[in-house]
């Protein structure tokens, strides 16, 4: 269960700890907060030493790659026109449903029309993304999150306590941490409801 506000999310795991012999589980509060603008300048700063690190390493970039995928026939402009009205529909979708006035059976069939074309969007991008993955741009973009959310997540007390004492180089070899795992989700969540992500 997690709750939000508009500047944090508070959720619970539940963790096992040993005491000696005796191993038992227990529920620890966490959350994860929204970057200070100093937070948010670093993570630019590690952003673009990534990118241009990547590049002299001779990465491709996100134009490299949508045209080699252009040339294989991997993503075309028939894809691209077809993800684009998708994505329009969504919008209108939430569109119509954020101003309401409209009955119940209309908002429920707005809402199952947005679900399938999103799951169409998500089959659309798919390939595209694990390949974007891979650019300099998508690798700096990679590392930029990274620093943001090993700076926001935190144990739910007075003072923000960071979970990852040892910064990025700890999380990096923690990525599998039960925490982290939920945190990332819900870190995602909120930043891309509060933040322009660039």
């Amino acid at each position: 269960m997690s709750t939000k506000s508009d500047k944090k999310i508070v959720f619970k795991v539940l963790l096992i700890e040993n005491e000696g012999e005796e191993s038992k589980i227990v529920e620890k509060e966490f959350a994860v907060i929204l970057p200070t603008l100093k937070i948010q300048l670093e993570a630019n700063k590690v952003r673009s030493k990534t990118f241009h690190r990547l590049l002299k390493e001779g990465v491709m970039l996100r134009d490299e790659l949508d045209k080699a995928l252009k040339e294989r026939d991997m993503w075309n402009t028939e894809k691209e026109t077809e993800f684009n009205r998708l994505k329009a529909e969504v919008l209108e979708g939430e569109y119509a449903l954020s101003q309401g006035g409209i009955k119940l059976s209309e908002a429920r069939s707005i809402a199952i029309k947005m679900k399938k074309n999103r799951e169409e969007m998500i089959n659309l991008l798919t390939s595209r993304s694990e390949l974007d993955s891979q650019t300099c741009e998508g690798q700096a973009d990679q590392d930029r999150f990274n620093y943001l959310f090993v700076n926001c997540l935190v144990y739910n007390d007075e003072v923000n306590t960071p979970y990852f004492k040892g910064g990025l180089a700890e999380y990096l070899e923690n990525s599998d941490d039960p925490v982290a795992v939920k945190a990332a989700s819900e870190f995602y969540y909120l930043i891309s409801n509060t933040m322009v992500y660039t």
